[in-house]
């Protein structure tokens, strides 16, 4: 992580997080976005905080439903 600034473009966050940028912009552009610095009309993300953002929305996909509901 500390090859990475403090503060993260876009596509730098997209990177580290493994994630594409336009995931990573949705996520900017969303309602509740992580923490930003403005500079004019660019945006970066503050490093620190965003493993957890990230975790925070983490979802799960099953795809075989019985899983999903705990049988087997």
């Amino acid at each position: 992580m500390s090859d990475y600034p403090l503060y993260l473009t876009v596509k730098q966050a997209a990177a580290m997080a493994g994630i594409g940028e336009r995931a990573m912009a949705g996520y900017v552009d969303g309602p509740d976005p992580p923490p930003i610095l403005m500079v004019g009309s660019r945006r970066y993300i503050q490093r620190a905080s965003l493993p957890k953002y990230l975790e925070e929305r983490q979802t799960w996909f099953y795809r075989d439903r019985s899983k999903a509901d705990g049988r087997d």
